[in-house]
């Protein structure tokens, strides 16, 4: 057993040297935007999840199809079976499947992941745009203009049709167990059996054509796209608004990213911004111009990912590098504790420095402080 002994003021202050080495974290350069290209030209990609396979999946409207893109970048696309069908919202199923609409079919649509097929189920001429795994593991679709939302089970079986009174547009489970969607100048509250409360969304005239997600605060997110604003209501129907920086920009999807901020696309800013959930924003420009960024979605190992619906850009984007807080690490707790004789904890099992290596930090701190004309006396006592 090895016992170190340090004295006087100096002792002190290796100490604190010491758990700063322990405890130093790196720091992380601006967040990075890379692009990768849609196979077939003109696209328009409108929505964007990330599946049960850990790759990303998007929907192409004007081309018919749904695309998935590996976390490296590859691209593979398979053409949805109704001709002009309008893939448009997406979603991950409860079954491991990718779930979407078909807005000009007035269908939905699911792929298989393992057998790479598709099925498709009729909703009519309803318009069908946002869709989300939710309550009772079932799908859960917006439809426009039959304004309704249908529940509908993994077999295809549409359980019930809930009349809405303005429709609506995207939609999510929130964390009241209740479903939650966007309604251009309202956000409607409605429960898995069908009691609905609307909320009109103030300013000047708001619009929520886009998705609406659970914040890190446990609050409903979404973009009011005409006042140009990030928004938040509590489940109890408070809201609060928050100004994008870029002016006219037209935010539309929003995303809950690695962060536990709120990350949104500019639609006409041809940005990618992120707000914390105090309101404070940062932006990011998209290296293709006027790129038309639409929906934006988390992806494995703490990216986001996004797509670019206009044709001249025709891309999905991935942001990479994102700074991910942290709390205060175990090293920095162990080296403050080891004055008073607490282990070591580290990231699960438990660690040591060796004597040599706390020699040679501390040999490494005796010139440091003997530089600046300070002495340390140390004492090491062998039992």
């Amino acid at each position: 057993m090895h016992r170190h002994t340090f004295f006087k003021n100096g002792g002190v202050l290796a100490v604190l040297i010491i758990t700063g080495v322990l405890s130093t974290s790196t720091v992380m350069a601006a967040p990075v935007i890379t692009e990768y290209n849609i196979t077939s030209p003109g696209a328009t990609a409108t929505d964007i999840v990330e599946g049960s396979n850990g790759n990303l999946w998007f929907t192409e409207q004007a081309t018919n199809k749904i695309g998935e893109i590996s976390p490296s970048g590859a691209v593979t696309e398979f053409t949805v079976p109704t001709a002009s069908s309008g893939p448009t919202g997406i979603t991950s199923g409860p079954d491991g499947n990718i779930w979407f609409t078909e807005e000009n079919a007035g269908k939905v649509g699911v792929f298989n992941i393992a057998t790479s097929t598709f099925h498709e189920y009729s909703l009519g001429a309803t318009f069908p745009v946002g869709i989300t795994s939710g309550p009772n593991n079932d799908l859960w679709i917006v439809e426009q203009d039959g304004l309704a939302v249908a529940q509908m089970n993994t077999s295809g079986t549409v359980l019930n049709s809930f009349e809405t009174t303005y429709g609506g547009n995207y939609i999510t489970e929130g964390p009241d167990g209740n479903l939650w969607i966007t309604a251009n100048a309202h956000i409607i509250k409605m429960t898995p059996t069908d009691i609905q409360t609307v909320y009109s969304i103030p300013g000047a005239s708001p619009a929520a054509i886009g998705n609406i997600v659970v914040g890190s605060n446990n609050n409903l997110w979404f973009a009011d796209s005409t006042d140009n604003s990030i928004d938040q209501v509590t489940t109890s129907g408070v809201f609060t608004r928050y100004a994008v920086t870029t002016a006219s920009s037209s935010p539309e999807f929003v995303a809950k990213g690695p962060d536990g901020n709120i990350w949104f696309t500019e639609n006409t800013g041809n940005n990618i911004g992120s707000v914390t959930t105090a309101g404070t924003f940062n932006t990011y420009n998209i290296p293709t111009a006027a790129s038309a960024p639409l929906g934006i979605t988390t992806g494995p190992n703490n990216t986001l990912w996004f797509v670019e619906s206009a044709v001249a850009a025709n891309k999905v984007g991935e942001i990479n590098n994102i700074l991910i807080p942290t709390t205060p690490s175990a090293s920095t707790t162990a080296a403050t504790a080891t004055t008073a004789g607490t282990p070591d904890t580290g990231y699960g099992a438990p660690r040591h420095l060796s004597v040599a290596v706390l020699a040679l930090i501390v040999s490494g701190i005796i010139a440091i402080l003997s530089a600046g004309g300070l002495a340390i006396k140390r004492s090491f006592s062998k039992h």
